[in-house]
C-alpha cells in the first residue's frame, strides 16, 4: 500500500474518494499497481480489487476490509475479546455510511452484530 495525496478514483460509473493506492510485488521496483473496480457487494457499491494468485473463489477482496483490517485492527484490544485479524465476526464501517469514501479516517473496525444493529437502528429514525 502507498499512502497518496487524496484523490477521486472513477470507475463503471462510480467515484471513489481514496488516499493510497494498492500494489503487489516481490520488489518496489517490480511492482505494479493493482487496479481496483467497482463490485457487487455492499448493492453494488464496494470498491474491490482481484488478489493476485487467490485460490478460485478468493480472488476478489473489499478494499476498505483489506485497508481496515491491515491498518485500523488494534490486536491488543480485539485480541483480548477473542478475535483476530480478518475474523469474519468483524467488519470493517464506512463512519459516514457512503461506501465509496475510503479515505482511511471514514473507517472503523467493529463487530459484525453491533453493526447490523447500528444500520437497522439508523434506518428505524428515518
Amino acid at each position: 500500500m502507498r499512502i497518496e495525496e487524496p484523490y477521486v478514483l472513477h470507475t463503471w460509473g462510480a467515484a471513489y474518494g481514496l488516499e493510497f493506492s494498492l500494489w503487489h510485488g516481490d520488489a518496489l521496483l517490480i511492482a505494479t499497481r493493482v487496479e481496483m473496480h467497482r463490485g457487487s457487494a455492499n448493492q453494488g457499491r464496494a470498491l474491490v480489487m482481484n488478489w493476485p494468485g487467490a485460490a478460485r473463489g478468493l480472488e476478489r477482496v473489499i478494499v476498505s476490509r483489506l485497508i481496515g483490517m491491515s491498518m485500523l485492527f488494534d490486536g491488543s484490544r480485539w485480541h483480548q475479546q477473542g478475535y483476530a485479524r480478518f475474523d469474519r465476526r468483524l467488519v470493517v464501517h464506512h463512519l459516514d455510511h457512503v461506501h465509496e469514501n475510503c479515505h482511511i479516517r471514514n473507517l472503523v473496525v467493529g463487530v459484525a452484530s453491533d453493526h447490523v444493529a447500528h444500520h437497522n437502528r439508523c434506518r428505524g429514525s428515518h
